[in-house]
């Protein structure tokens, strides 16, 4: 199953469901802790490419001037471990700026390996190597709000 146009093809006629390779899931994703100045539509694209293909921008941002983030609907690929964070060069103060990555609506993921789709009970990780990498905190209640301050 490919992924075109950022949109999964659906079955044809006869196709098995249970055959069905899923390869990527859609999912809004929430890019937090970043300075108020660097917001732009370009920024929240750039990030979800960063950890799939980016399908959509939420048009507001959220949060209070110190804690703005932006949200973007990626379609997440299922192959490869969740992001915790991303790291930013600010070209304006020359620091490096460290980006939280939050799901919305995230669903069951290995606290081990941090793939979604499995649990740790089983997990691929060699026992002697299980260390707890991830948490419960890169999933996140969505955020609607019925009159937001948009762009």
């Amino acid at each position: 199953m490919a992924v075109q146009d950022g949109c999964l093809p659906g079955l044809a006629d006869g196709d098995d469901p249970s055959s069905a390779l899923f390869t990527h899931v859609p999912m809004w994703v929430q890019f937090r802790k970043i300075p108020f100045y660097l917001l732009t539509k370009k920024l929240a694209f750039d990030l979800g490419e960063c950890i799939g293909s980016t399908m959509s921008i939420d048009d507001s941002a959220r949060g209070s001037i110190n804690d703005k983030f932006v949200k973007t609907k990626v379609l997440l690929p299922l192959y490869r471990d969740l992001r915790k964070e991303l790291v930013l060069a600010d070209d304006i103060t020359g620091e490096q700026v460290v980006v939280q990555i939050r799901y919305e609506r995230l669903p069951n993921f290995c606290l081990f390996s941090g793939f979604i789709g499995h649990m740790e009970g089983r997990c691929d990780v060699p026992t002697i190597d299980r260390r707890i990498e991830y948490n419960l905190n890169l999933r996140v209640l969505p955020v609607h709000f019925e009159f937001p301050h948009t762009w």
